[in-house]
């Protein structure tokens, strides 16, 4: 059937439709084999009259909510070991110089005596600096080739992968943890090879990226601001509650798991079992989003390309960002869009800004005084915070204010069919996600503007000591900036915004391409997982080394004389953000309101006053058929 002039919906979430074909994994067919029961909707055994009724789908078919399990315990394992990593570090720098002890007295907590010493400090911010880093370069050479793996092969793959990399990850520190073990001796080396390997295997980046581009295959075209909050949400959930149970399982460890006074190896251990879980999950049990005759597609597309440099090869899925050539509408002139590479600078500019999460809990320790124990609190407490503003404020003020479709049309068998967008409606979508990802922005900028001029507390001994003055502004000051972060919460809407800003400025491209007869009809979606491997490795970069660097040069340089110096330079960042959105435009927006060259008309046309614009408001030719009109009428995001 060709798609040239003609529209074929697409079935929704990969829905059930009888045929002898069938996947042996899964039990369902690819989408495309669905094409033939559309075309003989019309045939002598279907009623001509008879109104299609909407059919239940089947509960195991590819959908966000699968997700929802993965995300909580990937982020509940991640939260949960963050403080305990940094004890091994701390247990690791001073077995280095202090060797002449027992071991034994390494078996659980560092020692006092390597609390209290400088050189195991520096030490262990050495090893730190080192894994953090060689994760992040990592991450950020392979994310981008593991999200085109992804249109390879399939999504569940790379996230299975992925948290292959985090389970041997958490083996290692259940090893470097244990001095009972009998590779404990080389418990340095393993530490600084499991960045290696979990990196290699694209890390927590690349199970972002996946887990995005497999939520973009289940949902509607269009707009996914909402869908792509209440995922995030739901990972900030687990963050909120891992520092919790991480303090819990150290304080009442598993009798069984125990070493010799408190430990941190039961963390690891149960840290381990979510990943096995996950893992299994992701190789065995999530139904895959993308199709066979997809995948083959883009196999086809992939081996046809000449080869590639070895940077190339890595870095080349960042050429999605470049600025795209596109027609101007009732013109034969050409224009460049700049408005994903505007985005991405965007989006880089706010991963940066993140790099002082971090460092936000090393001001804390300096300024207040903060243990452990409230530190642990204060992550719980944002984390929360974070996970209520996406799964339940942000996608109301959504459902309120995002612009409104019509429903999926239902296809031949009752199936309920995933429409392509239209113009019109995406051009809606991409305005409201713009303006969506500008507040944002501007209420992380207000939340750094608040801790920066909250009055600061007054650290002398003495009259912290003597006056209960200043144990009331130390509370005072602390509450200020509790509350001042929290704020923050509200703004971190601007990642699922500006993911479903992305996906739509790309479709909006398909679409000018496909009028212009520059490529055939093909899905608007289809790219998406190279998309969202190109953003996690924006964020890799930015959130994981060049932002981290930044705020901690800064921080050990002012600490000193000027410790709010990395707010001030946080809301510098996201300000220049905040005003590169202004030029962030919709390529559907482009063509009317500048000057173009009328395409010449007869002379009959012009003297009977034919308007020179195009009557398609859907797809395809003006003469396409009645039913493929309606059907494009009818489209819009679920």
């Amino acid at each position: 059937m060709s798609r040239s002039n003609s529209w074929v919906p697409q079935a929704e979430d990969s829905l059930i439709v009888p045929s002898r074909s069938r996947s042996a994994v899964h039990g369902r067919r690819d989408l495309s084999d669905s094409e033939d029961s559309v075309s003989g909707a019309h045939g002598e055994r279907n009623p001509l009259l008879s109104h299609p009724v909407p059919r239940k789908k089947p509960f195991y078919r590819a959908r966000p909510l699968w997700l929802a399990g993965y995300a909580i315990v990937a982020a509940l394992v991640r939260a949960m070991t963050l403080a305990p990593r940094v004890e091994v570090f701390t247990q690791l720098a001073c077995l280095q110089l202090h060797q002449h002890h027992n071991h034994t007295l390494f078996d659980g907590m560092p020692p006092s005596f390597c609390l209290s010493d400088p050189a195991v400090s520096a030490n262990a911010a050495r090893i730190q600096t080192t894994y953090t880093t060689t994760m992040g370069l990592l991450s950020a050479c392979t994310t981008a080739w593991w999200g085109q793996f992804g249109e390879r092969y399939g999504r569940t793959r790379v996230l299975a992968f992925a948290t292959l990399g985090l389970f041997l990850t958490d083996i290692v520190f259940i090893i470097a943890s244990s001095p009972s073990s009998p590779l404990y001796s080389y418990s340095h080396t393993l530490v600084l090879i499991a960045p290696v390997v979990e990196g290699l295997l694209g890390g927590w980046s690349s199970t972002q990226s996946a887990a995005s581009a497999y939520i973009s295959d289940c949902t509607s075209s269009g707009s996914r601001a909402s869908v792509f909050s209440r995922f995030t949400g739901v990972s900030f959930l687990g963050f909120s509650l891992g520092p919790i149970i991480s303090t819990f399982i150290i304080q009442h460890p598993i009798s069984f798991l125990r070493g010799q006074g408190m430990s941190v190896t039961p963390v690891f251990w149960v840290a381990a079992t979510g990943s096995f879980i996950n893992l299994f999950l992701a190789f065995f049990v999530f139904p895959e989003s993308l199709s066979r005759d997809k995948q083959r597609a883009s196999r086809a597309s992939y081996a046809n390309t000449e080869l590639r440099s070895f940077l190339r090869g890595f870095f080349g899925p960042l050429s999605v960002f470049l600025p795209a050539t596109i027609a101007v509408e009732g013109s034969t002139r050409k224009r460049k869009d700049w408005s994903l590479t505007i985005l991405a600078g965007v989006l880089l500019t706010y991963f940066l800004s993140a790099g002082i999460y971090q460092i936000k809990y090393l001001y804390a320790k300096q300024v207040y005084t903060w243990d452990v124990e409230r530190i642990s609190y204060y992550i719980a407490f944002m984390g929360g915070g974070r996970a209520l503003h996406l799964l339940f404020i942000l996608p109301l003020v959504i459902s309120v204010f995002k612009p409104k479709s019509p429903k999926n049309p239902i296809g031949p068998g009752g199936i309920k069919l995933k429409p392509k967008p239209t113009k019109e409606h995406l051009s809606r979508e991409i305005k409201f996600d713009i303006r969506l990802t500008r507040i944002s922005l501007v209420i992380d900028v207000l939340s750094n503007a608040a801790i920066l001029l909250a009055p600061a507390p007054v650290h002398t001994q003495l009259q912290q000591l003597l006056s209960d003055s200043g144990d009331t502004q130390v509370r005072n000051s602390q509450v200020l900036f509790v509350v001042a972060s929290w704020v923050s919460c509200w703004g971190t809407g601007l990642v699922p915004a500006a993911h479903s800003l992305a996906l739509c400025i790309t479709q909006a491209r398909k679409l000018i391409e496909e009028e212009d007869g520059q490529t055939a009809s093909t899905d608007a979606d289809s790219g998406a997982g190279a998309l969202f491997g190109a953003l996690a490795m924006l964020q890799a970069i930015g959130q994981m080394i060049l932002g981290p660097l930044i705020f901690g040069v800064v921080f050990y340089g002012t600490v000193a004389t000027h410790p709010k110096a990395i707010f001030a330079l946080a809301g510098a960042i996201l300000l220049l953000a905040c005003v590169s959105t202004v030029f962030v435009h919709s390529p559907l927006a482009g063509g009317k309101s500048r000057a173009h060259v009328v395409l010449p008309v007869d002379e009959e046309q012009e003297r009977r006053g034919r308007s020179r614009a195009s009557k398609n408001v859907g797809y395809g030719s003006v003469g396409e058929n009645t039913n493929a009109q309606a059907s494009s009428s009818s489209s819009g995001s679920s």
